[in-house]
């Protein structure tokens, strides 16, 4: 038996160790002091941004890494000037040179001026205090290493390993906007050389120098060459996977080292002996593990870069060059045609080319520094290889690249990150005054230097290759336009290198998304040949194994031709941030590279827009999952500076968290849509990333589980999964152990096909399972997803947890439905059409071209796919009528005549089973133009006017894009098409925004819509922006205004009467008429209904002073009906995004509790968002995403930015200070901007939430709260005014069902006090307190004391206040309390299991019932507007939502426990809580339910969700001050610790530890006390990992099971040895206690793999008794000592090793022997006093009672006179 002494503040081992690992890093990571200097010339710049916090001006900075040779006494630094061995050129900066002391920002003692004779650098001081700056030039004439260069001087042990180095900076700049100041005159004095700054010019970039010694840096490969630990990297750069689109195997990628390998950036090493014979970065073996006995111990200068390549499966390599440099120009070419030859790695024997090599593998690349004879490894390179190269949209549009178009991604996956350089506070055409952009956003995200076009330097003002708009070397602007006449040419200020004739113009790639409506900019860079950050950005994300990354960006060539042409990089890191949002840990996951575009795109264009793209599938060797925060990185990987000019755009990141694709092989054909399920060829193929599923199983052979489930996650029945004719709860499949290609599904899973493969790889070259490829009856329609299980932990033949999509990282589909062929009409611009203009000339010609898309089945990447150049015939409807092809004849006379003329554009005579007949009804209905026989995907030209329904009827069966064929129905799809002509325009919008497309939708609610009917004048001002072609017009058809297109499938638009909605209020419209006049029908408000769209469209015509005809204008408007009342549905379980249409339903009756509610009785549908009158209900939800507001920046002209087209909505004004809520109450409602994060009332079902509310606009709050009668809850409330006279509900069921969103009042013929109490107490309050055990005094209150005397631990001493019935008690910030609805007494309770509460009440007054006076008594509380506000911070204009929640002072002296309420709307994590109220211990007890739960929480460790307490709003918890720590007087809260309850990240499911769970109940109350096996933990004391037991019996009032880790009694017992674990019952009076003892399934696995059992061993009655999962047993209340776990049930130990000592109680000690008997126990403080002492009288145990809580020292003796020591801590 394992016995360790009693120390309560040992740390575990395991934590110990965590804990000087920490201490480690903090150190290590420690930032150097930069002394507080009060210099004066530091200047804002032109940038006008504050000083850093270390007083310098913010710009760019670039790092460099030097380490000083052993061999010389100087090391130059140097600039990466072009020419700056000899003479630079006029595009390196010219203005201003600064070295310094970077430590100090004063002048470094170590640096001397590389040239004495020719150098222009001179020591400088500071105007202000007089100090010396360091060495300064400004205003140039070179700017080469003779005139601006400096030496470091080595000071001496610099050579050491551990020399702590030094941090020199050189401050650049083009400008030369600094001030020298004169301070003495005479003859002899010159402005230009004074020695005195008085201010700075404002910089372009800062070089920082980080010089450590070469020892330093040789230690540093070494050591990470042999640390193996699995998050640890290979090398000393290990740059992770790269993902490399190669175009052939001649595409050229660089690879580079991270020094250059001259000068100070050499590398110095400590050879590796027997380099090239058996040992290897990427061993496969444990003998090729390089190891440090493998390196030799003399230091080595390297020469060259040696670079080798390895196969995908690391056991062949070939060297690729033994001299090279630090640049590697790779491709395919050099794998398969190595000049070298191939070897094994174990022996070096020569071996033929492997095969798994190129596109679709995986190829191992390692960078080794020599010098020619000796050798290290420095860098390695794990590249992916695929095809997806950078092209033009053109070249996507040949090749029919779908999966890479933006629309394709925003509609399959989730957008995380975008880059975009537009302002968009301008989005206007450009012009010589806002082409480019003037200042900086910040220097965090770039290390190029901006160009300042408002500044100028002399340089540019001579230079014909310098101006000053465009950037120098390693600089970058931001331009609307290039090359465009009159804006951005040479004569205007700019120098673009491009040099092709003629001169390519080119634009951002917002003017190309919105057909030139709208104008961004783009950023255009000078690159430097090293590898830096061109922008970045950080997001938030769920990200684990098998998650998939989609890059996408544009980049444009604008070098001259044979220049070093466009490379680029995205990194993606893992990172960590402190409070201030600074990086303070960062990891790279993964990377993609474009390629050099010179050998990596078809056709190498100068000027055109390439979109470079990458799909990858994050691999488990990232760690990705140990991060939640991530920054995406866009770097040049160009060569040289020499060209490498080019421009960049829209930068996305999208990820999938999902891990399983579902392909469904055909579509649903429009003519199958009404079957009850897919036809029986209808199949789904489910696959994975194998490596994934790999990873999930340790790589071990493996069954799979699967299931598919509806969109609420239920398993849907009847599916036959095993083929045995049965139906199954799920599906079995394997995952292979190793890859094997021959490998075929079973007959059951591949709809009894034999030849089905298992294996196939996507079309990003990644090799996936398939676990199943058959037909599953599925119902059309129906949203479906497929989950995974892995094989439980106890059970491998059956399924573990089930994947969910809010468990982000566990294994699931998106949702799917069988997917039906459709048809979608767009512009050029991908924007859907639904009405076209035409021509008055007669030439049918359409103002664009409509082109059409077959929407599919995606058999590449499952889901939908849109496929172009499919060719169509047409068929119209007449106007205003339901198309008839399919019952007039016309569709079978088509189809016979594609089968005779498969690509005719005109009729051909009648042949075959084309006949006569057909041809003359064909001819029929082309002859009145409702027929076009185009064979085309597009239309043009129409020859009729009005509102149609169009068939488009495919030609062809089948397609091929791509290289894959796709199946097509020949069936017609209709879509509908307003033909109308093109006349005068009118525009409706505000004036001062710019539109991305024609497109208007205006937002409204029946309640505005109504209030315009009810007044006479009542109207709807819709605002216009403009009018073209006329100067007025005059309306037609008397201003009605139709309802020319829906979605509400109960309207049916006919011509007449029905389509005629409203009209518009004049009869002429005026150019400069800001708004026009809507008012709506009578029945307009009965017409419309909430959540659908309806077109409305009037038309007009241009008044002309002569008598001839012009075309008449229409203008169309989509009027959005806001429903009133809506209720939170998240369209994704993980979709959380407020303003978000697909997210919200209209209410349903019962969810508001509305009997006069209509019910539209259909399928609800997504809604719309709130408006300003919306009345919102979150409802409870589980394993769904509740609401998270985000703090929305809107533009100068009041555009949100972040929220696309839902931005340019205009929305129908809502006035709450008017009766009607028209503007001035006449019924007159104008239009406003969109403004997110709205509601006029928000009701939250029990526990629902909303994150970050301080960002809602709202009106009013309501919460309710579910409780179990005649059961004890701990609660709080989040609303401001909370009385306890507002909890009382309905008499006759306890429940709140009264209509939501009405003021609810006490009524004495529903509620009654007394026939259905809500009882409440405080916490520790001025309650009875037990004093001596003598003296009793009573509580403040209401209510009876029992009075008892005598040693017995009771209830006497409990910290609760006795049930009060104070009404007027208040509730504030939060403050929690205990509650209890109803007693056994209660009638209403009897047949109702839970009694629901509604806040707030409206009452100013209570009556109440007096006890002690026997009288009715009434209490008055204040309450204002606030009574239906949500506490959401001490400031309401504070999003930290900071909130300081007074901290219950405890009557009773040593109480360390208090009661916390939340005190949000929104769900709290406890980890973020202790973390910043560091004053409690690392535990928290919560009670709900008649529940007790203790949580250990350890902060010191990274967060983990699956780890942390959440606690939902209105719920309360108990925490215990530090014994060491003052009591505070408030609790902190702020807004980092809101967290989403339904969400959870990492890689899998917590791995359950064995468990013995010891439980206690009353019938109606539960207390439960677990022990933990873990061998990670300790049997003491471990804060964290063990939890006390809270205040032994006084929560809970029922008897609490404990067991004891070290000396103290816990609820929560982590440990490494429960052999011998003393455990026991506290409770109120000693009587025996039934005690339930629970085993978890780990536990018993662990019982039956050892063989072995556990037992209780009674100390009194010497008996043992078996456990057995769920057994009752008998034990005594507080009788201490007594009973112990053990694991075997014959040795008893004796001696020293069998005395317990720990306090169980408060103000008790016990010590007990476990074979033997207890002599004396002595008890001293800690000063050495005798505080008690006691003889046993039990013999085997002894009790001791102290008076104060503290520390005290035991000493325990037994009959044999052994005597033991301890330290404890009693309460």
């Amino acid at each position: 038996m394992k016995i360790r002494n009693n120390n309560i503040n040992r740390p575990a081992k395991s934590k110990r160790l965590l804990l000087q690992l920490f201490a480690m890093i903090a150190l290590a990571a420690a930032p150097n002091c930069v002394y507080a200097q009060s210099l004066g010339f530091h200047y804002k710049g032109h940038s006008d941004m504050p000083l850093d916090s270390r007083g310098m001006q913010q710009t760019a900075e670039w790092h460099y890494n030097y380490y000083l040779p052993t061999s010389s006494s100087t090391m130059e630094l140097e600039l990466p000037f072009v020419g700056w061995n000899s003479t630079t050129n006029d595009l390196e900066p010219y203005g201003w040179i600064r070295w310094y002391d970077y430590t100090t920002d004063l002048k470094s003692d170590r640096l001397s001026v590389y040239s004495s004779r020719y150098s222009v650098l001179s020591s400088r001081k500071d105007y202000t205090s007089k100090k010396d700056i360091g060495l300064i030039a400004g205003t140039l004439s070179a700017s080469g290493r003779n005139y601006v260069g400096v030496n470091y001087n080595k000071p001496s042990g610099a050579d050491a390993a551990d020399w702590a180095g030094e941090t020199i900076a050189c401050d650049v700049s083009r400008y030369n906007d600094y001030s020298f100041k004169q301070v003495s005159s005479g003859p002899w004095y010159n402005p230009t050389y004074t020695n005195y700054v008085e201010h700075e010019p404002t910089l372009s970039i800062r070089y920082i120098f980080h010089i450590k010694s070469a020892a330093y840096l040789a230690k540093q490969i070494k050591d990470a060459l042999c640390d193996h630990s699995r998050a640890a990297d290979l090398t000393l750069e290990d740059n992770k996977r790269i993902v490399f689109g190669a175009k052939n195997d001649a595409a050229k990628m660089t690879l580079r080292t991270n020094l250059k390998n001259s000068g100070g950036q050499t590398y110095w090493f400590y050879p590796l002996s027997n380099a090239t014979n058996g040992k290897s970065v990427y061993a496969t073996t444990e003998n090729q593990k390089i190891k440090e006995s493998d390196f030799q111990s003399t230091i080595k200068q390297a020469k060259y870069i040696r670079w080798i390549a390895y196969n995908e499966d690391r056991t062949k390599y070939c060297v690729l060059t033994n001299k090279g440099n630090q640049f590697y120009d790779f491709k395919v070419n050099d794998l398969k045609n190595n000049t070298l030859g191939w070897c094994y790695v174990n022996n070096n024997q020569s071996v033929r080319t492997p095969t798994d090599i190129g596109v679709g593998h995986t190829a191992y690349i390692v960078a080794y520094a020599s010098d020619g004879i000796n050798m290290c490894p420095i860098a390695n390179f794990e590249l992916f290889l695929h095809s997806g190269y950078p092209k033009t949209k053109q070249e996507l549009t040949d090749d029919n690249d779908l999966d890479r178009t933006l629309t394709y991604f925003d509609k399959r996956f989730k957008q995380k990150a975008e880059i975009s350089f537009d302002n968009k506070n301008d989005l206007t055409r450009p012009t010589t005054a806002n082409n480019t952009i003037k200042m900086p956003t910040g220097f965090k995200s770039s290390t190029y230097g901006f160009t300042y076009s408002e500044l100028t330097d002399y340089y540019s003002e001579t230079s014909t290759s310098r101006q000053r708009y465009t950037p120098i070397h390693g600089d970058y602007g931001l331009y609307k336009s290039a090359n465009l006449d009159g804006v951005s040419k040479f004569k205007n200020g700019y120098k673009w290198w491009t040099n092709t004739s003629p001169l390519p113009t080119i634009y951002d790639r917002t003017y190309a998304k919105t057909g030139g409506k709208q104008f961004g900019h783009f950023l255009y860079v000078d690159a430097s040949d090293e590898s830096r950050q061109i922008a970045s950005a950080d997001f938030e994300a769920h990200l684990c194994t098998g998650s998939q990354l989609i890059f996408s960006g544009a980049v444009a060539d604008y070098t001259q031709t044979g220049a070093a042409a466009p490379q680029v990089m995205f990194r993606l890191y893992g990172i960590n941030k402190d409070a201030d949002g600074n990086v303070t840990d960062q990891k790279l996951i993964q990377s993609f590279i474009s390629g050099d575009f010179s050998t990596n795109t078809k056709t190498h264009q100068y000027g055109k827009w390439y979109q470079i793209f990458s799909k990858q599938v994050l691999q488990k060797s990232t760690g990705v999952s140990n991060y939640t925060t991530f920054r995406i990185v866009l770097d040049n990987m160009c060569k040289s500076t020499g060209g490498a000019d080019y421009c960049i755009d829209d930068l996305c990141l999208y990820t999938q968290t999902s891990k399983l694709d579902v392909l469904q092989n055909r579509p649903l054909c429009p003519s199958e849509s009404g079957s009850e399920t897919a036809p029986e060829n209808i199949t789904f193929k489910l696959r994975g990333i194998y490596e994934t599923f790999q990873a999930m199983v340790d790589m071990k052979e493996s069954k799979l589980f699967y299931r598919i489930c509806d969109e609420n996650g239920n398993p849907v029945n009847g599916i036959d999964y095993d083929g045995d004719g049965q139906a199954d709860q799920y599906g079995t499949a394997r995952i292979p152990a190793k890859y094997d290609a021959t490998l075929c599904l079973p007959k059951y899973a591949a709809d009894d096909k034999t030849n089905v493969p298992m294996f196939e790889n996507d079309n990003s070259g990644n090799r996936c399972l398939v676990i199943a490829n058959r037909n599953f009856n599925l119902t059309p329609g129906k949203n479906y997803h497929v989950s995974i299980a892995y094989p439980s932990e106890d059970n491998a033949d059956q399924p573990g947890p089930w994947g969910k999509s809010n468990e982000v990282c566990s294994t699931y589909s998106d949702p799917f439905q069988i997917v039906k062929q459709n048809i979608i009409v767009t512009d050029v611009t991908s924007n859907v059409v639904t009405v076209v203009r035409v021509k008055c000339d007669g030439s049918e010609t359409a103002n664009l071209t409509l082109y059409a898309k077959l929407e599919t089945v995606d058999k590449v990447n499952g889901g939908k796919v849109e496929l172009p150049n499919v060719q169509f015939d047409w068929f119209f409807s007449e106007s205003n009528c339901k198309n008839d092809i399919n019952t007039n004849g016309v569709l079978e006379a088509l189809h016979h005549f594609r089968d005779v003329y498969p690509s005719a554009t005109t009729l051909g005579n009648a042949s075959g089973v084309f006949t006569g007949a057909d041809r003359t009804l064909l001819e029929q209905y082309i002859d009145n133009g409702r027929l076009l026989i185009t064979a085309n995907s597009t239309i043009s030209k129409f020859n009729d006017f009005g509102r149609f329904e169009v068939a488009a009827i495919p030609i062809a069966n089948t397609i091929t894009v791509g290289g894959q064929q796709y199946d097509i129905c020949t069936d017609p799809m209709m879509f509908p098409l307003t033909i109308v002509k093109d006349g005068p325009r009118i525009y409706t919008g505000f004036k001062d925004v710019t539109y991305p497309d024609e497109s208007r939708n205006l937002r409204i609610g029946l309640p505005q819509i109504k209030a315009i009917i009810a007044k006479a004048d009542g109207k709807l001002l819709v605002p216009m922006t403009r009018m073209e072609d006329a100067e007025s017009v005059t309306l037609e058809n008397g201003g009605k205004v139709w309802i020319s297109e829906t979605n509400d499938p109960n309207m049916t638009l006919t011509s007449g009467q029905a389509q005629h909605i409203a009209t518009v209020t004049t009869a002429t419209i005026g150019k400069n008429d800001a708004t026009i006049g809507i008012r709506f029908n009578d029945d307009a408000a009965t017409r419309l209904r909430e959540g659908y769209m309806y077109e409305l469209n009037f038309s007009f015509s241009k008044i002309e002073s002569s008598a001839s005809a012009t075309c008449p204008g229409e203008v169309f408007i989509k009027l959005l009906v806001v429903p009133e009342y809506t209720t939170w549905m998240p369209s994704t379980a993980t979709n959380a995004t407020w303003n978000h249409d697909a997210n919200w339903l209209r209410s349903s009756p019962d969810e508001i509790c509305s009997a006069n509610y209509a019910d539209y009785g259909e399928q609800r549908t997504a809604a719309y968002l709130p408006m300003k009158f919306t009345k919102v209900t979150i409802p409870t939800l589980t394993d769904r995403i509740y609401p998270n507001l985000n703090e929305i920046s809107y533009r100068a002209n009041g555009i949100a930015n972040g929220y696309d087209n839902i931005a340019y909505d205009m929305i129908t004004k809502w006035t709450d200070n008017t009766a009607d809520h028209s503007d001035a109450g006449d019924g007159i409602f104008g239009c406003e901007k969109w403004r997110g994060n709205l509601c006029d009332q928000i009701y939250f079902k029990p526990e629902a939430e909303l994150l970050f509310a301080s960002h809602l606009t709202y009106n009013k709050a309501y919460v309710e709260k579910k409780l179990t009668p005649n059961t004890w809850s701990v609660m709080s409330s989040p609303l401001k005014q909370t009385y306890a006279g507002d909890l009382y509900v309905p008499a006759n069921n306890g429940q709140e069902q009264s209509e939501a969103f009405k003021e609810m009042t006490y009524s004495e013929s529903m509620n009654n006090r007394n026939a259905y109490p809500i009882y409440q107490r405080s916490w520790d309050g001025d309650v009875q307190q037990v004093i001596d055990n003598t003296t009793f005094y009573k509580a403040n209150h209401d209510g009876q004391i029992e009075e008892t005397t005598g040693n017995e631990i009771t209830l006497n001493s409990a910290y609760w206040t006795h049930v009060y019935n104070k009404v007027d008690e208040a509730y504030a910030k939060g403050k929690a309390f205990a509650v209890k609805a109803g007693d056994k007494y209660t009638e209403g309770a009897k047949n109702n299991s839970f009694a629901l509460i509604r806040l707030p009440k409206a009452d100013t007054q209570y009556s109440y019932y007096d006890s002690q006076s026997n009288t009715n008594v009434s209490a008055t509380v204040q309450k204002t507007a606030d009574n239906y506000r949500m506490q959401l911070g001490d400031d309401a204009n504070d999003h930290t939502m900071q909130l300081l929640q007074p901290l219950n002072k405890n009557v009773h002296e040593g109480n360390s426990y208090h009661l916390v309420g939340n005190p949000y709307p929104s769900s709290l994590s406890m980890y973020r809580f202790l973390k910043a109220n560091t004053a409690f211990e690392r535990s928290v007890w919560t009670f709900a339910d008649g529940k007790f739960t203790a949580h250990a929480i350890d902060t010191s460790l990274e967060y983990d969700k699956k780890k942390d307490v959440i606690i939902p709003p209105t719920q309360a918890f108990f925490v215990k001050v530090k014994s060491a720590e003052t009591v505070p007087d408030n609790v902190l809260f702020n807004a980092s610790m809101l967290i989403n309850r339904w969400v959870t990240g990492g890689e899998k499911a917590l791995t359950p530890q064995p468990t013995i769970i010891l439980s206690t109940s009353d019938g109606t109350r539960s207390s439960q006390s677990k022990l933990i096996v873990s061998a990670e933990a300790s049997r003491d004391y471990v804060e964290g990992e063990d939890v006390d037991m809270l205040g032994e019996g006084n929560i809970a009032e029922i008897a609490q099971a404990y067991s004891v880790a070290g000396s103290q009694a816990v609820a929560l017992n982590t440990t490494d040895d429960i052999d011998w674990m003393p455990i026991g019952i506290v409770a109120g009076k000693s009587r025996s206690t039934d005690v339930t003892v629970s085993l978890n399934s780990k536990m018993l696995r662990k019982m039956n793999d050892e063989g072995g059992k556990l037992f209780i061993y009674d100390a009194t009655s010497k008996k043992f008794s078996e456990i057995a999962d769920g057994m009752q047993i008998e034990m005594m209340a507080n009788d201490h000592g007594r009973y112990y776990i053990t694991t075997n049930n014959w040795v008893v130990p004796t001696g020293i090793n069998a005395i317990r000592c720990f306090s169980p109680a408060q103000g008790t000690i016990v010590v007990a022997v476990l074979n033997g008997e207890v002599k004396q126990a002595k008890v001293y403080d800690t000063a050495g006093a005798l505080v008690t002492s006691s003889r046993s009288t039990a013999g085997e145990r002894c009790q001791l009672s102290v008076q104060q809580p503290g520390v005290y020292i035991v000493k325990a003796t037994t009959m044999d006179d052994k005597t033991e020591t301890f330290k404890i801590v009693v309460k």
